[in-house]
């Protein structure tokens, strides 16, 4: 039975992790020398990083980012899987699975970077682990909850930028905290477009969902409800610190972004009530 390249690139993750070498495996599958190559030779260097007894955060940042990236590259053109595909049969998880069984070193790396801001070393791991959650989840309720959790996870940024006085950088953040809200909303299956001629939002006349689903889009509501509350009290409180000649404006982008969660909040919570569950 002839494997698929994702099933050769897990086998041979596999077989880096227990210690081989990247020439054996590409000795055992000539026919895909040049695709397992790059990706095979980025996730080495991955590994050693994570193993090294001192490593520095810069370099295995730009390691995992570069991981990252190979991948991305390699798997571009295939066919995507459903969402319901087991996590373990994606190339990405197991490579997201290898890193993080190497060893504690990128475990803490991972940790360390939750605090980071634009333009810091850590940031990219930051953004990475964001984008292999993104990659790994198994359903859009679950992607819409990634999302809000990384529209939360800007708005901190914002936050910590402007107590540093960094203005610009927490700036240029705003449209990405509303780029994140909409994208959930997408994932949810509601809109958060006025609908025409009415005075209040509707959701996009999907199909029946499953109850799951809808389970799913109350838990979220919930959580947002108290995460605007947290922002608010402490976006109020970063705002007080921030020198006088910014700000009016950081209070206008501040706002512009809170109301999108408010306008998010609003069209969870008042669903079409044709969205029944499907039994």
């Amino acid at each position: 039975m002839k494997q698929s390249f994702d099933d050769i690139l897990n086998d041979c993750l596999e077989r880096l992790a227990r210690g081989e070498h990247i020439q054996g495996c590409l000795d055992l599958y000539p026919n895909h020398v040049q695709e397992l190559a790059p990706l095979l030779r980025v996730a080495k260097a991955t590994i050693a990083a994570a193993s090294a007894a001192a490593p520095d955060e810069l370099f295995k940042s730009r390691a995992l980012y570069r991981l990252m990236a190979a991948s991305s590259e390699q798997t571009r053109p295939r066919r995507r899987l459903p969402s319901w595909t087991p996590a373990l049969a994606r190339p990405m998880a197991l490579i997201a699975i290898v890193i993080l069984l190497i060893g504690g070193a990128t475990t803490g790396m991972v940790a360390a970077s939750a605090n980071s801001v634009p333009g810091e070393p850590l940031y990219t791991v930051k953004r990475t682990k964001e984008g292999m959650e993104m990659r790994m989840a198994r359903s859009d309720i679950s992607r819409a909850q990634i999302q809000t959790q990384m529209a939360h996870n800007r708005m901190q940024e914002i936050r910590r930028l402007m107590l540093k006085k960094e203005i610009d950088k927490a700036e240029a953040l705003t449209p990405v905290v509303r780029g994140h809200l909409r994208k959930a909303a997408t994932f949810a299956g509601v809109s958060m477009t006025p609908q025409r001629n009415k005075g209040h939002l509707r959701p996009i006349p999907f199909q029946p969902m499953p109850s799951k689903h809808l389970i799913g889009i109350d838990n979220l509501r919930q959580r947002m409800q108290q995460d605007v509350k947290t922002q608010r009290g402490a976006m109020k409180d970063a705002l007080r610190q921030v020198p006088p000649q910014y700000r009016s404006s950081l209070e206008s982008l501040v706002g512009q972004s809170l109301e999108e969660y408010d306008t998010l909040l609003k069209s969870l919570t008042e669903r079409d009530p044709s969205l029944q569950p499907v039994k």
